[in-house]
């Protein structure tokens, strides 16, 4: 890693030397390939970032460290001043390569909350309604490919000295030693038991077909806790899924999600509907969640939701088929994976926004769910559920849906996770259903459930 460092010292060296003709410019040099998570660490508050596909995707997995630029939004149209300011980004920006480098387009990582305003209270004071960033610092490894890339204002090259005293310190320090947690939090048990059944009553009534609950736990350690640990094991224990950390200050939301939310690449899209749920319990076969009726129902809203908010944009390329059992971690999933082609061009943002929050965490109809949701959550969900993810100059990118996930905060994990609930739902199946969804990140974090 320090050949590719002094590559980029060099190539630094070369830009200060010519006037750039935009205001940001992107120096990229080829890097040995190494794991992501061990480089650009994570040991003081500011802006980092860890973002892997699944296994399989041919994605560019990538860590980055500061942030050159940010872009904000709140309200009901973050989504849209947010694909607006992306284009207005990248209109400024330029890229210099070394000799034959492959890397990844320049890419802004970030992610919304569910809802605006789900994010303005602890522990997501920093994160918004809505911010990506465009690293500072960033590295990236796909198979044997890799490269390492700094991202400056045009102004910073007139100071190379004060770069390369910066590329001198980018190395991580070493890992803070891990402590256990001294108490578990309240679960909040009664009050989800309490929320499912006021649920039930609103499906009783005709008010809503399917809504989403989410519940909130919480750990306390004795010492700050650092995360690279936990991620690690995420990464290995998780590699069907979308593993991921984004910090904004002293906070640091992270987890393994299984859900894409959707990418776009040209004209092509993919998304997938991921409802209905049994814990496998060493079971290889899934007969019985393919046979479930209240899962059937669930996961049936799912599709004909995503294929409905799609619909002005976009069109399956071949008709779908029955739901699939998609095997994770301790879980059985109902899956259909979608594939469609876009009618119109759409930035991924203003996709997103069509199809965000979609019956898999919301629930239907969506509005009347997302009010109910409102008024009966415990407490305010932050990015839990969300999209998060990446997106470049074309407008093309992937964003997943933040899920089995937690937020560390100095000494405290705040832990989410929540159930899909219809008609004929039970309080204490959905409340174990949360409790099993949250042991993806209690493993992560060394506790025993």
């Amino acid at each position: 890693m320090r050949s590719a460092l002094r590559q980029l010292r060099r190539l630094l060296a070369e830009a200060s030397a010519t006037a750039p003709a935009s205001p940001l410019v992107a120096l990229t040099v080829p890097a040995p390939a190494r794991s992501p998570l061990e480089l650009l660490g994570w040991a003081v508050p500011g802006s980092a970032l860890w973002w892997e596909p699944p296994e399989g995707d041919r994605e560019w997995a990538i860590s980055g460290r500061g942030e050159v630029l940010q872009l904000e939004a709140r309200g009901a149209r973050r989504f849209t001043r947010l694909s607006n300011d992306a284009r207005a980004a990248f209109a400024g920006l330029s890229e210099r390569r070394l000799g034959e480098c492959e890397a990844a387009p320049v890419r802004f990582f970030g992610g919304l909350s569910f809802a605006p305003g789900a994010a303005d209270e602890a522990p997501w004071q920093g994160f918004g309604d809505g911010c990506f960033w465009l690293p500072r610092l960033s590295y990236g490894c796909r198979g044997e490919a890799a490269f390492l890339r700094l991202v400056v204002r045009a102004r910073e090259l007139a100071r190379p000295e004060k770069l390369q005293a910066e590329l001198d310190a980018a190395l991580p320090s070493a890992a803070l030693p891990a402590t256990p947690p001294s108490c578990f939090g309240p679960s909040g048990a009664a009050a989800y038991q309490a929320a499912v059944r006021r649920a039930l009553d609103a499906f009783q009534s005709g008010a809503l077909r399917k809504v989403v609950l989410s519940r909130r736990s919480g750990l306390r350690f004795s010492d700050p806790v650092d995360p690279r640990p936990a991620l690690r094991s995420l990464r290995s224990r998780h590699p069907d899924a979308f593993r991921f950390a984004l910090q904004r200050g002293p906070a640091i939301f992270f987890g393994a999600t299984p859900e894409r939310l959707l990418e776009r690449s040209g004209r092509k899209l993919r998304c997938e509907a991921l409802a209905g749920t049994l814990a496998r319990n060493g079971q290889r076969n899934p007969r019985s969640l393919l046979e479930s009726d209240k899962d059937g129902r669930e996961h049936q809203l799912v599709r004909d939701d995503i294929l409905e908010a799609l619909a002005p944009f976009a069109r399956p390329d071949a008709p779908l088929g029955p739901p699939r059992a998609r095997a994770q971690r301790g879980l059985w999933h109902l899956w259909t994976p979608m594939e469609l082609a876009l009618r119109k061009p759409a930035h991924v943002l203003e996709l997103a926004q069509a199809l965000h929050p979609t019956a898999a965490v919301c629930g239907t109809p969506r509005r009347k769910a997302a009010r109910w949701l409102a008024k009966n959550e415990p407490a305010p969900r932050g990015w839990y559920s969300g999209p998060i993810g990446w997106f470049d100059a074309a407008g093309d990118g992937v964003l997943a849906v933040a899920l089995r996930c937690a937020v560390i905060r100095r000494q405290q994990a705040f832990l989410y996770a929540g159930a899909g609930l219809v008609e004929g739902s039970e309080p204490a199946r959905e409340l174990a259903e949360t409790a099993l969804k949250q042991t993806v990140v209690l493993e992560a974090l060394g506790v025993s459930s």
